[in-house]
Order: C-alpha cells, then sequence, then structure tokens
C-alpha cells in the first residue's frame, strides 16, 4: 500500500515537473524569436523586408522608441569609437549612414504614430546596410 502511495507521489510530481518545464521553454523560444525579429536578423543576414521590424503586437509604442534609440545610438558609437573599420566604407558612405542614423533619432523621439517608426525603421535599415552592421555582434 505505502509503494503504491509512493509511486504515485512520484509520478505526480515527475508529472508537475514536466508540466512547469513546458512554459518556461515555450517563454524561452518565443524570446529567443522575438530578439531577432526585433534586431531583424536572421542567420546573420540583414533583410530589407524585416529590417529592424519590432513585433508591433506584443510591444507598446512607447518600448518600440526605446528599443530603436537603443539600435540607433548603438550603432552610432561604434562608428565613433572606431569600430567600424572597413576599407570598402567610404567617409561619404559613413557620412550618409550617420546623417541617415541622426534623422532617424529624431523622427524616432518626436514619433506619434508608428508610420513614422516605420520611416525611421527604413532610415537605420539604410545605414545598416552602408556601415555592414549587425545589431548584436556589431560587425558582419
Amino acid at each position: 500500500m505505502q509503494r503504491k502511495l509512493t509511486k504515485s507521489i512520484a509520478v505526480l510530481s515527475v508529472s508537475l515537473m514536466v508540466i512547469c518545464l513546458v512554459p518556461a521553454t515555450l517563454a524561452a523560444v518565443m524570446d529567443n524569436n522575438q530578439k531577432y525579429n526585433l534586431s531583424g536578423m536572421t542567420d546573420g543576414k540583414i533583410h530589407h523586408e524585416r529590417s529592424a521590424n519590432f513585433d508591433l503586437e506584443n510591444s507598446s509604442f512607447e518600448v518600440q522608441q526605446e528599443r530603436m534609440l537603443e539600435l540607433i545610438n548603438g550603432i552610432i558609437s561604434k562608428t565613433d569609437s572606431g569600430d567600424i573599420n572597413d576599407e570598402n566604407i567610404t567617409e561619404e558612405m559613413l557620412t550618409t549612414a550617420l546623417t541617415n542614423l541622426e534623422e532617424a533619432k529624431k523622427i524616432v523621439e518626436n514619433a506619434e504614430k508608428e508610420e513614422e517608426l516605420h520611416e525611421a525603421r527604413e532610415l537605420i535599415h539604410s545605414a545598416m546596410e552602408i556601415l555592414h552592421v549587425k545589431p548584436e555582434t556589431g560587425r558582419e
């Protein structure tokens, strides 16, 4: 009798552990997928249709603005610190990219509609392509 009770408790305990792991695993997978959606990256490549794409369904407008500003400031700091040393990037290309980033930053800071954020995303994408920059690692 006691062995049967112990076995039942053990089965119940294992079942509860498995049930608790499923939501945590799903949350981790969804978080990982969102990370790639936010950066516009898949397999280390920038895609036009997903460039600096932010998950509009799961993020508030203010969170989108904050993340975009972080991305812009990160890219600007990489150029200012000299982390981008590609001989194929001319001074004119660097100036164009920085101008796009500064313009995107102003748009994001003053944005009131998602359409304005979309315009800023296009500018960010353009600058990232010019500089060959990936948000996660900094260089392609």
